[in-house]
């Protein structure tokens, strides 16, 4: 198989994730000069007014693609979102693994707990926190926030 035809195969699978019709498709070719080191893209389907991404087939067989700021930007803020849900629902996981008396009393804690941390030292990321252990941390430290099953335990079987 031809580089191009390869490359081709592979646009017509991201069309096909994304939905993007392939008549809406814009594919370009880059050919380079090494007299000027210049690029040159050459339209080879589609048009420049088609949907985003663009997809650019370089001297190799390559496949880049080219979007717009604004898409750029929306795909960043969609994955800005994601990472804080998935970070959300991780310190949910690990608090409830806990057995907290009041969640939002244990989440407010908590949350403050990772404040502190990542003030106190900038280089470290939220998503990059072992938030087991730090619900843990706040446990120890406010053992209020959250059920003793052990004493509870005891307790029920001291009665019977």
């Amino acid at each position: 198989m031809e580089k191009n035809d390869k490359a081709l195969t592979k646009i017509d699978q991201i069309n096909e994730f994304f939905g993007i019709e392939d008549a809406n498709s814009t594919v370009f070719e880059i050919s380079h000069d090494p007299q000027t080191n210049e690029k040159k893209l050459t339209l080879k389907k589609g048009s420049w007014s088609d949907e985003e991404p663009w997809f650019g087939i370089d001297e190799s067989g390559e496949l880049h693609t080219m979007v717009s700021l604004k898409s750029l930007n929306n795909l960043i803020q969609v994955a800005k979102g994601a990472i804080a849900e998935n970070f959300n629902l991780k310190l949910e996981r690990s608090i409830l693994q806990q057995a907290p008396v009041d969640f939002g009393d244990a989440w407010i804690v908590c949350m403050d707990e990772i404040r502190k941390i990542t003030s106190e030292t900038p280089s470290i990321k939220k998503i990059n926190l072992d938030l087991d252990a730090i619900v843990s941390r706040v446990k120890q430290s406010h053992p209020n926030l959250f059920i003793d099953i052990e004493e509870l335990v005891r307790s029920r079987n001291g009665k019977h």
